[in-house]
């Protein structure tokens, strides 16, 4: 295991620029604007970086699961084709999650012409798009508190 962890070194990083370099940059200047960015970022790396994993292998479960769901609703030769795909993914799981995503914009697609077989397949991927989204809401850190404006002399 990484000493200190990954999280713990980025928002060390945050907090050091924050407290050394920030104040020594002219208010309102483009520099000042760039760090404080970097410090965003990096604060949000730190936040995210221990959920990101966990989140891609349920996202991974949840969009294979859907797409199993649609493959109900293809016409047979289609079905089998995305069975067979979805039975030989990759074992990593950000290629797992690559090759899903590829799955999910080719059925999109390829939607059968049938009307009730086309609301049912966008019915099951809407589901799958909110809650792919609130996962990804959740890998958000919630907005720093304000400090309060120095009190101009």
């Amino acid at each position: 295991m990484n000493q200190p962890s990954n999280e713990i070194l980025l928002a060390g990083i945050a907090d050091s620029l924050e407290e050394t370099v920030v104040p020594d940059l002219p208010r309102g200047g483009q520099a000042r604007r760039q760090v404080q960015a970097a410090i965003a970022v990096l604060r949000r790396l730190a936040f995210a970086l221990p959920l990101s994993a966990e989140t891609t292998d349920v996202d991974n479960a949840d969009i294979e699961f859907t797409l199993r769901q649609c493959a109900g609703h293809f016409d047979r030769h289609v079905a089998d084709a995305l069975n067979n795909a979805l039975d030989t993914l990759p074992p990593e799981p950000d290629g797992r999650n690559a090759a899903l995503q590829a799955m999910l914009a080719e059925i999109q697609a390829d939607l059968p012409a049938a009307p009730d077989r086309r609301l049912e397949i966008t019915a099951r991927l809407r589901l799958l798009f909110t809650r792919l989204l609130a996962r990804e809401a959740e890998l958000v850190p919630p907005p720093p508190p304000r400090t309060p404006k120095a009190p101009e002399a």
